[in-house]
């Protein structure tokens, strides 16, 4: 059977930035591995999921689902859901989520293909050469339209009602049996957010990224727990970041946000160098003349607000520098940031939120541009 390449093509748009993302030809179409297990796929013009049998036993009645039983036997986890079903980019997003949470915790597996590559290298070839030969086939694809987030208008009194709840029933049975709330009162309106406040953030710095996706801007709800002696499985906040440049990551400085239903964290920065660059921070804040710039940056934010530095990451000043150094806190730094903490604004439920985050940033950016000069790009 064909799959429909425009959902295919979603469907890698949403899950990119995975690792071990692999594609294999299966079930008469097209199947997405995660760590060689598989997590989703196509199958026509529906989108075919792998989850959790509970949680597929409840998402079977949900608008445009079914049974996947091509067999003539319900296959248990397995689910369809149709065209109609997925035509907004949340509501894809939203499907797949569960496939991407229940493959992740699987143990891995060498992947088949490679994303992006045949596996038949004949077939392969004979494709581009018909390809070439084809006027019609040289033409560039159109790209993918989808629907994006909805304007940001705030995170309402049942965000925070989520959160709380959350925080008091951190288990997996009670986030299946909420899982509407979950995509209604965080999921939309974080990505929201991420929509709206991005542009925002590129008129402080033009060459800020920001993705509107889980995974993207904004982090999974679920927590790795895999080395944690902490075994709930669920964050209680919203965390959001950021980053400069085009390639997400904390090797470069950017913008966080986490969101409780008690607190708002909200900084700029690098939470951790990483070799080269924390070479390049030292050097930079032992020089008389960086080191004093570093010093006038930060002076001058936490002039405009409460701005605070995290503990020294050292106890001691590192080897081969002074212990008596002027700036001997900043040189037992492994990374830098100033972050602002406090009970989320009256200004959070509404969408004056985007403007109240914007000039907090603005406050911090002294020391993004220092961090941009002097440990990314020196």
């Amino acid at each position: 059977m064909a799959y429909n390449e425009e959902l295919a093509d979603r469907i890698r748009a949403v899950l990119m930035k995975e690792a071990d993302l692999s594609e294999r030809k299966m079930f008469g179409g097209l199947c997405f591995m995660l760590g060689g297990n598989m997590c989703c796929g196509v199958l026509g013009d529906e989108l075919m999921l792998r989850m959790a049998p509970e949680l597929q036993a409840k998402a079977v009645h949900k608008p445009h689902a079914r049974p996947m039983d091509f067999t003539g036997r319900p296959m248990k986890g397995m689910l369809y859901v149709g065209a109609p079903g997925i035509k907004r980019a949340s509501q894809l997003q939203s499907w797949l989520q569960m496939s991407v949470d229940f493959a992740s915790a699987l143990p891995k597996k060498a992947p088949k293909a490679i994303i992006g590559k045949s596996k038949d290298a004949k077939a392969k070839k004979a494709t581009k050469t018909k390809a070439a030969a084809s006027p019609k086939a040289a033409k560039p694809k159109a790209a993918v339209k989808t629907a994006g987030p909805a304007p940001f208008s705030g995170f309402s009194a049942k965000t925070f009602r989520f959160l709380k709840a959350l925080s008091d029933n951190n288990n997996k049975a009670w986030f299946t049996d909420n899982r509407d709330d979950y995509e209604s009162a965080y999921l939309h309106p974080a990505l929201s957010f991420v929509q709206d406040m991005g542009p925002q953030l590129q008129k402080l710095s033009k060459t800020v990224s920001f993705e509107p996706r889980i995974n993207g801007s904004l982090f999974r709800i679920h927590r790795d727990v895999r080395f944690s002696k902490d075994k709930t499985p669920f964050k209680d906040h919203i965390d959001l970041w950021f980053w400069e440049g085009p390639n997400k990551g904390w090797s470069t400085p950017g913008f966080f946000l986490r969101l409780s239903a008690t607190s708002l964290i909200l900084g700029c920065g690098m939470h951790r160098f990483d070799k080269a660059q924390l070479e390049r921070y030292r050097a930079a804040v032992a020089d008389p003349k960086t080191g004093a710039a570093l010093q006038r940056a930060l002076a001058t934010a936490t002039a405009k607000g409460p701005y605070a530095l995290p503990e020294p990451t050292r106890k001691r000043v590192p080897k081969g520098y002074d212990a008596q150094h002027a700036r001997a806190e900043l040189l037992r730094q492994d990374g830098l940031h100033l972050t602002w903490t406090g009970k989320p604004p009256k200004e959070a439920k509404s969408e004056a939120f985007v403007p109240w985050c914007q000039a907090h940033y603005k406050a911090l950016m002294p020391l993004h541009r220092w961090l941009l000069k002097h440990v990314v790009s020196a």
